[in-house]
């Protein structure tokens, strides 16, 4: 079997070290659960939309193929399965507390109010419903556009709070003392999965082993424990029942 995930990613959840390695805590949650299921496992990195494809869509001859990690929107519900929750992300904007005294957002359309910087390939494509705000993706790292921030380049910086704060435990960057991260107002945070392909016979017992091990890894704190070692918060989730 083998699973595929963005090679461009470089956050807490997956990344590439100095000597060359694949971190991060979704990695780590993977394959903890992939041993506890006893599957043996090939970990590919790819481009996000050519994983995507893969697993979707294989090549005659291909065996089954999961992409780590994904939301499940109704969309892609067509297409995949998706595992029990790896982990939550809630999405928002960083601020300055120079700048504003309160929350910036009462609800998403005043995102039109303010100018917006992001990373460089992230897709803001879904912000349209809310705004024809432009997105400044100028900056290549997290980093960069923190510091654009920092500078007043841009008054709001679309990203999630767990990126961030995962970036500073890494020492990938500073937040400093006058940045704020407000949640998108009525959004709630989005769970991320492993996603199957709904098309292939064997993906509904293969999703029923996966979820067994990530029910007890979630169960008994290990989850928690290896996302503790990426992200203050760990992996967001209540304790499973």
């Amino acid at each position: 079997m083998t699973v595929c995930f963005d090679k461009a990613d470089q956050s807490p959840y997956l990344y590439v070290d100095e000597q060359g390695v694949w971190r991060g805590a979704a990695l780590d949650l993977a394959r903890a659960a992939m041993e506890q299921a006893g599957l043996r496992v090939e970990w590919l990195p790819r481009p996000w939309l050519r994983c995507l494809q893969e697993v979707s869509d294989p090549e005659p001859g291909q065996g089954i193929r999961l992409a780590l990690y994904g939301s499940l929107s109704l969309e892609r519900s067509k297409v995949f399965l998706a595992s029990l929750p790896l982990h939550l992300v809630q999405g928002g904007v960083w601020y300055s507390r120079r700048k504003f005294a309160a929350a910036p957002l009462e609800q998403m359309t005043d995102l039109v109010n303010y100018r917006l910087c992001g990373v460089h390939g992230h897709n803001y494509s879904w912000l349209q419903e809310f705004t024809s705000a432009k997105v400044d993706a100028g900056a290549f790292t997290l980093s960069a556009a923190l510091q654009k921030l920092k500078l007043g380049r841009c008054d709001l910086l679309l990203s999630s709070k767990e990126h961030v704060e995962g970036a500073e435990r890494m020492q990938q960057l500073e937040i400093g003392p006058d940045l704020i991260f407000a949640a998108y107002p009525g959004r709630p945070p989005l769970p991320q999965h492993l996603l199957l392909p709904r098309n292939r016979p064997e993906s509904l017992d293969l999703k029923a082993r996966i979820d067994r091990s990530l029910m007890l890894l979630h169960r008994n704190g290990s989850a928690d424990h290896i996302y503790e070692r990426y992200l203050p918060g760990g992996t967001g989730l209540a304790r499973m029942p």
